[in-house]
């Protein structure tokens, strides 16, 4: 293999879980606004939002597979069956009848985190929401906007999550730029 085929893969890996965890997170937003009559996103534009995630997470779990890299696999894989098995978007929406996938996503997101265990903050995070996503979506006696509400800040905190690495890049250019500012 290429060395240029090992960097395309490799930078794929590193995208997608960002964009698919990105699109999931506002398509649940959209979903928590529904409940107030306020939703953002009109006409076909969740279902295109969705096909975006969906294919985003497709190649971001296979290239994230070829790179051997656990974390982005599973964010992926959990975007995916949060995206075609409960979103609106995705057709079916919450039910019980999903408890399976209701558990599997939640689960997914708390395995990621623990694997990105340097970014301790946001992986606690992460494993909080997913947590309380989890014991939400199995009892039946939180209101479903407050589990749509915790899905929604799960999804968020997943897409920082995988966005670390890059936002640790920019704040180290940001640092320096500071620092070699004559404007100060």
């Amino acid at each position: 293999m290429t060395p240029s085929v090992r960097r395309a893969r490799s930078v794929i890996g590193a995208v997608a879980p960002v964009l698919a965890a990105t699109a999931a997170t506002v398509l649940s937003v959209d979903d928590l606004l529904g409940f107030a009559g306020a939703r953002f996103l009109r006409g076909g534009w969740p279902v295109d939002l969705a096909a975006v995630a969906v294919a985003a997470a497709l190649s971001g779990a296979l290239a994230a597979l070829w790179c051997r890299d656990a974390a982005r696999t599973l964010v992926c894989c959990s975007v995916l069956v949060w995206v075609a098995l409960l979103s609106p978007a995705g057709g079916t929406g919450i039910s019980t009848d999903g408890a399976a996938a209701q558990a599997a996503v939640p689960v997914g997101l708390v395995l990621a985190a623990r694997a990105r265990a340097p970014r301790r903050a946001t992986s606690a995070a992460v494993v909080v929401l997913a947590t309380v996503w989890l014991v939400a979506g199995l009892v039946p006696v939180v209101p479903l906007e407050v589990c749509i509400g915790v899905q929604s800040l799960a999804l968020g905190a997943t897409a920082v999550l995988a966005a670390g690495p890059w936002l640790h890049r920019a704040a180290a250019v940001l640092r320096d730029l500071w620092r070699s500012a004559e404007v100060r």
